[in-house]
């Protein structure tokens, strides 16, 4: 079962490599000049400029002048109102470069200074996505429930909230999984997981004695897999 529910975790979403990124709004412009927003404006543009080039070679290139874009404006200007998509860019630059420790660093920074919102939302999802590729499900659950209790719409609760459950699941903490398979079971959002739900809440079921509610889980995927 925790095998299946592993496989599932990289399998069962096709957008799980990325948390949808909320827009950063310009600061109100004034008419004073702002050199803080105009340098965070270059920046985003490079960063557009790069996710949406295919070359390998360009994207690369973009992406790093970006990060360094990023990172001269954090530093000129660091409690500048778009400090904190700033922090989400310049680690996103860095993560899709390689600099995975230094994007790491970025996201916990952005984490632990900002602490709720979308963008600390989007940080806890990378985090949480990439502990959860090297299969330390210890460190992704309480970053893929941070991710859910922050995120902008439904269904990216509901995705949060079914992957926090199956790391926990991984990490044998049965009340946690079962507590997160039911949220998802019962929110009108979570159809997409709702059949691995009921599967994975109904194994935990079974495995304390309840039978009855572990066979009714499980019939009522029968009908939709037949």
């Amino acid at each position: 079962m925790k095998r299946s529910l592993a496989l599932l975790l990289l399998a069962v979403s096709p957008v799980m490599t990325q948390a949808q990124i909320p827009q950063a709004l310009p600061v109100d412009p004034a008419l004073q000049a702002d050199p803080g927003n105009d340098m965070f404006q270059r920046a985003k543009n490079i960063y557009d400029q790069g996710k949406a080039i295919n070359d390998p070679a360009q994207r690369q290139q973009l992406l790093t002048s970006a990060a360094g874009v990023f990172n001269q404006y954090l530093t000129q200007f660091p409690n500048h109102p778009n400090a904190e998509p700033g922090w989400l860019y310049l680690g996103q630059s860095l993560y899709q470069t390689g600099r995975i420790d230094e994007a790491k660093r970025c996201f916990h920074t952005l984490l632990n200074r900002y602490g709720k919102g979308t963008w600390a939302g989007a940080a806890a999802y990378t985090l949480a996505y990439d502990y959860l590729g090297k299969r330390d499900y210890a460190l992704a659950a309480p970053l893929f429930q941070r991710y859910a209790d922050n995120a902008a719409r439904p269904e990216d609760q509901v995705r949060g909230n079914f992957y926090a459950a199956t790391c926990f699941s991984q990490l044998g903490q049965d009340r946690q999984a079962g507590e997160l398979f039911k949220k998802v079971i019962e929110d009108p959002a979570g159809a997409l997981y709702s059949a691995q739900s009921k599967v994975a809440l109904g194994g935990i079921l079974q495995k304390t004695g309840k039978l009855e509610e572990a066979l009714a889980l499980f019939e009522a995927v029968a009908p939709s897999q037949a």
